[in-house]
Formats: structure tokens, sequence, C-alpha cells
């Protein structure tokens, strides 16, 4: 365990002091990098570039080894005027790939903005395209479960924990001491000069408002613009508060257990306020969940899939399904309507309702983007590698356990789940020597525009206004709205924060937006009644579809199984030979249909194979998913 490695107060004195010595090692350099731009991406429709730099791995020593980010860019749309300067972004993970979020992202962003700005995207060293950082080298058995919830459950996860730990310190590489948000920060300041701007200009969602954050307090006069959307409270994050980092897992520092229930209560409050028709699980929706709840602890409810068959729904996959969904705020009636069909399931226990609750879930996570699945965990090393260099920890699981379980007893359902999403840092063996822990208050040379949610479950609203008072150049925005950041849930927002861009002017201290159109927001009347026009149902839709696009890319929805999905749809042909068959699918299970042959792929997560069902709807076994992982460029 690393933390023993270091004497406690030492340590905080140490990594207080390097990273002002880092930076004025990286500031020696005054011949600026180069990046080699090429197109690529051609098929999108937009014209699109990707390149490559070099980085140094340790800035102690900015001429030894080097790392190699990569980078995409969308040029401004501008051809007369001046053009302001390149805006870089960060989707937040921590681990979220910059290049595939502005290919998501590109298509919708503000028409001003794109004229105006050379849009640029980062995978952060280690992360994704960036000299990444490689733990596991084959299949992993993964606990078959999203959280633990018995002694025998934690003591599972924390097997694996040590399994990934050990694996990572073997096949990691140099890079795994090297990947604290703070040399992020120095890699993004290299990144400004490569590409010959004076100052910086940034938008940082969720996590990324935490490199933002980092980047403000180490370079404070290098940034014109800087957007953070999805505030992390920085000192929660990274060292809690008095002595909470040795005591409490950062995941429950944050906390995101507070913040996801009362985005819970509100979607209780909304879908009562709405009424049956608009919210089929209206009418006592909170009583009806803790009915839901207090079930599926002692029972799990047999749902039957439209295309796999029979599904357990268990206890924990029922909280992380519902953790999941209340990011998107325009997914909330999918969500209800879940639970009023495994509602129903569990009183009538009919055949019927079991298939219209698979219906319904099968909705649900077609619009999430991903069906969440344990086996996350293993290809979630990278996020991992930056959470435990970024953050002080507890050395022992007894601090997990008990922090889930006060976290359950007294803030509501979902404090196992979020306290043990940190857990590999009890045991972590990476190191960077140069990650920043604060202090967190240095005046920038411009203002910082500071936007939040009121009722956000990942990055609670009391983050943005702790963040707010430590720095001492901040604006803070509100949304009063629901879900994870503000991103294409209010024009309002979108508006201030395109004139910021672009003017530097910043909204007047307390201004506040409103979210266009509210959970279970009809415009008043249901669409089946008629007195909506198409065209207004079709803008309402056409914003719901942008946001959970969006949001998917924000949140990496498009995971390694969708990237293989993806490939599969251009090489299909190519994809299969005769297998063993077997029955059905072993869920859970991702899949994708192929119309052009009328057949399935689908990824399972209990035993990590890849399934095809063709036409004659024999499922086959097409083998190991790491191994198509590879094939496809998906690790």
């Amino acid at each position: 365990m690393f933390l023993k490695f270091f004497h406690r107060w030492s340590v905080i004195l140490l990594l207080l002091l390097v990273p002002g010595m880092v930076a004025a090692h990286q500031g020696r350099d005054k011949k600026p990098p180069t990046i080699n731009w090429q197109t690529c991406y051609r098929e999108s429709g937009l014209p699109y570039f990707c390149g490559s730099i070099d980085v140094p791995l340790d800035y102690n020593a900015p001429r030894g080894e080097k790392l190699t980010l990569a980078l995409i860019k969308l040029p401004a749309t501008m051809h007369r005027g001046r053009k302001v300067g390149s805006l870089f972004f960060n989707p937040g993970g921590p681990g979220n790939s910059g290049v595939e979020f502005v290919l998501g992202a590109g298509p919708f962003l503000p028409s001003n903005i794109r004229e105006h700005f050379d849009v640029i995207g980062f995978d952060p060293r280690g992360i994704g395209r960036s000299s990444p950082l490689v733990c596991f080298d084959g299949p992993v058995d993964v606990p078959p479960f999203f959280f633990p919830q018995t002694p025998h459950e934690e003591a599972l996860w924390a097997d694996f924990d040590r399994t990934m730990a050990s694996a990572c310190k073997t096949n990691g590489g140099s890079v795994l001491d090297h990947m604290s948000t703070a040399n992020v920060a120095r890699d993004l300041d290299l990144l400004r000069q490569a590409v010959g701007d004076r100052q910086l200009n940034y938008v940082g969602y969720s996590y990324g408002s935490f490199l933002g954050i980092t980047y403000a307090n180490l370079f404070p006069n290098n940034i014109r613009a800087m957007v953070l959307d999805g505030i992390v409270d920085p000192i929660a994050y990274a060292t809690g508060y008095g002595n909470e980092g040795y005591n409490i897992p950062v995941t429950t520092r944050l906390p995101r257990d507070e913040g996801a229930q009362e985005t819970l209560n509100e979607f209780f409050r909304l879908c009562d306020q709405a009424g049956v028709a608009q919210c089929p699980f209206g009418n006592a929706a909170a009583s009806n969940f803790d009915f839901l709840v207090n079930h599926l602890r002692t029972t799990p409810v047999h749902i039957i899939h439209p295309i796999i068959g029979p599904v357990e729904l268990t206890y924990d996959r029922f909280i992380e399904m519902v953790f999941s969904a209340l990011v998107h705020s325009s997914g909330w009636p999918l969500l209800a309507n879940v639970l009023n069909e495994i509602h129903a399931t569990i009183i009538t226990g009919s055949e019927v309702a079991a298939t219209r609750a698979g219906i319904a879930f099968t909705a649900l996570f077609a619009a999430l983007g991903d069906v969440p699945s344990p086996d996350d965990k293993a290809l979630a090393a990278q996020q991992f590698a930056v959470m435990c260099s970024d953050s002080i920890n507890p050395d022992n699981y007894a601090a997990w356990s008990l922090a889930g379980e006060d976290a359950e007893a007294n803030d509501g359902i979902f404090g196992r789940l979020t306290a043990w999403q940190s857990s590999p840092c009890a045991v972590w063996q990476g190191n960077d020597p140069d990650r920043y822990l604060g202090p967190f208050t240095r005046k920038s040379s411009r203002p910082i525009l500071l936007v939040a949610n009121r009722f956000d479950p990942l990055t609670p609203y009391e983050g943005a206004v702790q963040t707010h008072s430590l720095l001492p150049n901040s604006v803070l925005l509100t949304l009063e709205g629901w879900g994870h950041t503000s991103l294409f849930l209010s024009s309002c927002v979108d508006q201030t924060v395109s004139n910021y861009l672009l003017t530097s002017k910043i909204p007047r201290a307390g201004t506040s937006c409103q979210q266009d159109v509210a959970p279970f927001d009809t415009l008043a009347e249901p669409i089946s009644s008629g007195k909506i026009s198409s065209q207004a149902a079709k803008s309402k839709d056409d914003k719901v579809d942008a946001r959970q696009q969006m949001m998917q890319n924000i949140l990496g929805h498009k995971s390694r199984t969708e990237c293989l999905l993806d490939w599969a749809e251009h090489n299909y042909s190519n994809l299969f030979s005769p297998a063993e068959a077997t029955s059905q699918f072993q869920s859970p299970y991702t899949y994708r249909y192929y119309s052009q042959t009328n057949s399935y792929v689908g990824v399972s997560a209990s035993d990590n194979h890849v399934y095809y069902l063709g036409p004659e709807r024999v499922l086959v076994d097409a083998g190991d998913l790491y191994g198509w992982l590879t094939k496809a460029s998906c690790l």
C-alpha cells in the first residue's frame, strides 16, 4: 500500500512544494513543441484533423523519457475576421477520451463557437490513444456484482483490487507513476504553446473541472477563458477536510451518494407532480420505489428480455441502473417506465409483465448508450490510476466497508455503490510524486466561469459553491435543473457560456438559468392528445437526442464494447467463423442489431464472450471478448 511508504506529514509538505518546482522547469524550455496535423475521420463529413505530440514523462527531467499524446482538431469555420484561438475540451472521467468527445460533440457545438475557435480534444497521458496504461494482457475474472454487500463479497472485491493493482504495477510501465492530474495540467500548458496560443481557452466537464482547477493554480496567469461545468470539490477530492483522507474514501468524500439521493428525491417529486399520464410510476413514487428496494434486497426479479430471454434483476444491478439513469434527466420518463413495469412484475408475477419489464429495461439502456456491467471495473484501470494518484485514501478495506454502511444508513441507497467505486486506491501501487494536493486558492489573471446544476447526482451543487469560495476570481452560474452538467439542458446557459468564451465577459454574481424542458414536461399536453404541433415535439426531441448523445461521450458510455460493435458494423463479413452454438445469451449483455443481415452481435458480461445471432436465430459463441477487442483495436 503506497501510502505506507511515506511519513504522513513529510509527504504532504513535499507534494505541496514540488508542483512549483516542476512548473519552473517547464518554463525554462522556450521552444514550443509542434503538432503534426493530418486529415482524419473523413466519413464524418466534418473537417477533422488528428495529430500527436511528445511530452515529458517526468517534468523534473524534461529531456528524458517521452509520452505521446493523441489529439483531434475541428478547425474554426470563420474565413474572415479574427479567430479567437483554440478551445480545449476535457470530458471528465477521469479517464475519458477527449478525442472521442470532440468526434461526438462536433456536430452539436454552437455555430459561433465553431466559427471562432479551433476545437481541440486530447486523450490525457496514459488514457486511450495517449501512451495508454495497459494492465491486463488477457481476460480476467471480475466479481459478478456492482458492489459488495456481505463480508464474503467484500473479500472477493478486495482480491480483485489487489489483482488489478499488481497487474498495473507489473505491466503498466513507467507511465503508472506519472498519471496525476497535475501532470495532465502541465501537458495542457504545453499543448497551449504548441497551438500558438498566448493564453488557454478551456472547457472541462465533471472531473475535467478538477483538471481546470489544478491548471488555474499551477498556471494562474496563462488563462484567457475557462468554463468548468459539473464541479468537483477539489479539497474533498484530493485530501478531504482535516484528516478525512486517511479515514474516508474519495468517492464518499465528494459526496456522490448524497447528490444522487437528492436527485432521486426530485425524480419522485416531479413524477408525482406530472401524474401517471406523464409518469406512470407516479402517485406515491417514493413509496413505490421503497417497495421495489425492499423486495430486491432479498429476492431478484425475473424479467424477460425481447432478444436474449430471461434475466435475473438483482439488487445491486437495480441500484446501478437507477444511479446511471439519474444522470440524464431527459431519460427519466424511460426510468419511470422501467420502475413501473418492475413493480407490476413483482405484484402480478406474470410472464406478460416480465416481458414488458424487459422491453422497458432495453429501451432505457438504449438511450443511455450501454448496459452497465461488473466487467467495466477491469476496463477502468486507467481511471483508477488517475484517481488514486490524485487523492489521499485509507489503506485498509475496513474504511470502505464502514463508509458504505454509514452512508447507506444516513444518506440513502447509493452509499455502498459510491463508496466502493474507489476501493482500488486502498492497495494501489502507483505513486506520482508530482501530484498537486492544493492549495486551490490562487487568483487567476482572468475570471473563471463555474456552471452547476442544482440537482446533479455525480457532482453535487455544494461542490460548486465550495470551489467558488476557493477561487478568488470566479463566478458561479446556477442552472435550476436536474442531471449531470448543463449540456443541452438550457439555452440560457448555452448562450451565457458562448458569450463568455467569445468576449471574456462574465455574468453578474448570482445569475441563474432555467432548464428548457423539465423532466416529464411535454409542453403541458401529452403528444397523444394532438394538441402539440409536430414541429414543437420535434424541437424537444432533437434537444433530448443531442443531450443524450453528448452525455454518452462525457460519461464514456462509448465503451470498449460499443467500440467493438462499431467495428463489427464495418467488418461484418469477416467477423465470425462457425463455432459451437448455445441456447441463449448469458446475461448481462450488450448487443446491436445489424439490419443489412438481420443479425445481432452481443457481448456477455457474465462470461466475457462475444455472441452472434444470425437470421436463423441460432446463437453462436464467437469466442473471448478480449481477443475481439484486441483485433478491433478497442483496448
